[in-house]
């Protein structure tokens, strides 16, 4: 038998959310002339390590991050909110006409398309961006 000590090679990139992480913070540093930047994040699941590591790149930035946890519950917390009353609220706002999404925006096709299949339900379709809208439509909401 041939045995070789060499062990196998592997590259360590860093986390795609470290470019996100970065991306956010020069928007948010934009935003902080004009008073306090609210930055709502998913923390639902795989969540929790990427507020964690935000937390620690916002230090001393002045932002204000507010992580909740989409729920299927019925009732809503300081630190939850159910699946149901996010895409309510993003609802009633769009028939409120409080909501208006730039066509020049980026993504603005897979939103379309996100927004265009969300559901009261977790499906199996791609939905981050359009719950990330209904998380920024909730916070705008409750204060």
């Amino acid at each position: 038998p041939v045995t070789s000590s060499a062990k196998p090679s592997v590259s360590l990139s860093a986390p795609p959310y470290s470019g996100v992480s970065t991306r956010l913070k020069s928007i948010v540093q934009k935003l902080t002339p004009r008073g306090t930047t609210v930055v709502v994040i998913d923390e639902t699941g795989a969540g929790i390590p990427i507020v964690e590591m935000l937390k620690k790149d916002f230090a001393g930035t002045g932002a204000r991050l507010v992580p909740l946890t989409i729920t299927s519950g019925q009732t809503a917390s300081t630190t939850s909110v159910p699946r149901a009353a996010l895409v309510t609220k993003l609802q009633v706002m769009a028939e409120r006409e409080e909501l208006e999404i730039a066509q020049d925006c980026r993504d603005i096709d897979i939103l379309k398309t996100e927004l265009a299949n969300l559901s009261l339900q977790k499906t199996g379709d791609s939905d981050d961006l359009a719950l990330a809208l209904c998380l920024a439509c909730w916070r705008a909401k409750i204060r």
